[in-house]
């Protein structure tokens, strides 16, 4: 019999549409490095343990049902590690894969959802017939906690975003600063919004180290376009002063976060996983994209008449 999982990345001639179906998965991994991996029945490739997530639960609730109702294991703690795309004529399959710490128990299992189960060494994936996406995962990583590094260089990002977007507004001549530019965007307006996003990032970010497995909303544009509306534009010394003391603030929460805590996560709209660490990064992703905004904007300033 054909496993839903199985039907979910099989190819059907008659579906013209691609639908995302988004399944929790678990890295179960003993002290000598082996994983355990299984087979879904009639499946002839090797991968990790996953289950569909019902429209009700969390991704992470559904890795934690797995591990306990599925697997018959004790789990201290999952991690998110990663999410695998793996692609189906008939479907995307969405994985978030979550690392189970602490877990105990030997591996127990229902014939009707996996055939199979096994350890195997990640250095030993040649050996079995592992679905690709899950060899390429499992082969380049190594399982870890985060730690001091992760959080510098987290740290380090930020730091050079903003000296970026920083030096695309110096880089502005002085009656420049003054002009709309970019629609109606001037350059105070661009350092008032990487303000007020960065401010958004960070608060969510500390919300969900609060409550880990909750749920991350995305700043909202149209919310960005009435803030910008309801509130008068700053000069560009009081923009830049007020972004200086938000990023001093990020900053400042980022060391006082545990390293541990960088690998807490929660779930979008989607229903796809977000990682508190990944929130902090958007922050500087989201500089860089404005320091390139301030740079053609420059560019229209020394062109025009």
């Amino acid at each position: 019999m054909t496993s839903s999982l199985e039907r979910a990345i099989e190819p059907e001639a008659a579906a013209p549409a691609r639908p995302l179906v988004v399944a929790s998965g678990v890295r179960v991994q003993r002290d000598d490095g082996a994983v355990l991996l299984v087979r879904a029945p009639g499946a002839a490739a090797w991968v990790l343990p996953w289950r569909l997530v019902p429209e009700d639960e969390t991704a992470e609730d559904a890795a934690l049902r797995l591990v306990r109702e599925g697997l018959r294991l004790q789990a201290a703690s999952l991690a998110f590690a990663t999410t695998l795309s793996i692609a189906g004529e008939a479907a995307e399959l969405a994985v978030n894969v979550f690392d189970v710490a602490g877990w105990g128990g030997e591996p127990r299992y229902r014939d009707e959802e996996f055939a199979d189960a096994g350890w195997l060494q990640p250095a030993r994936l040649g050996s079995l017939e592992v679905l690709p996406e899950v060899a390429a995962w499992l082969g380049s990583t190594v399982v870890r906690s985060p730690g001091e590094a992760d959080r510098a260089a987290i740290a380090a990002e930020l730091v050079e975003a903003r000296r970026a977007l920083l030096g695309a507004f110096d880089a502005l001549a002085l009656r420049a600063r003054e002009q709309a530019l970019d629609g109606g965007w001037m350059a105070a307006d661009v350092l008032q919004h990487a303000r007020a996003v960065e401010r958004y990032e960070l608060a969510e970010a500390l919300r969900l180290a609060e409550e880990p497995s909750g749920a991350w909303w995305p700043w909202n544009e149209r919310q960005g376009a009435l803030e910008r509306a309801l509130h008068a534009r700053p000069d560009a010394d009081a923009a830049r002063a007020a972004l200086d003391a938000s990023h001093t603030e990020t900053l400042r929460a980022l060391q006082w976060l545990p390293p541990e805590q960088l690998a807490l996560c929660g779930t979008d709209p989607a229903r796809s996983t977000v990682l508190l660490a990944d929130r902090l990064r958007a922050i500087a992703t989201h500089d860089l994209e404005h320091a390139a905004q301030l740079r053609a904007m420059r560019e229209r300033a020394e062109v025009a008449p």
